[in-house]
């Protein structure tokens, strides 16, 4: 099975690449951060959702290294 964080950077090399396609994948996978991140925020939803959004644009970087961030905040 693909990790999160494979399923990430797949998401970010879609939106440079095909940003048709970008906006599915998205959705799924903020989705699946928040079925599988038991401890993602109300302040982190959002974040990643406006992050999401961003990629594929001139914030791109930023916005790849800050959904790796909430990513990497769940604790089990």
């Amino acid at each position: 099975m693909v990790t999160l964080e494979e399923s990430l950077a797949l998401m970010a090399l879609v939106a440079r690449e095909d940003p048709r396609r970008h906006s599915r994948y998205a959705v799924r996978w903020l989705r699946r951060l928040l079925l599988e991140h038991e401890r993602v925020t109300i302040e982190e939803a959002p974040l990643a959702a406006s992050c999401l959004v961003a990629l594929g644009g001139p914030a791109h970087e930023q916005a790849y290294a800050a959904l790796v961030a909430v990513t990497a905040n769940d604790v089990r």
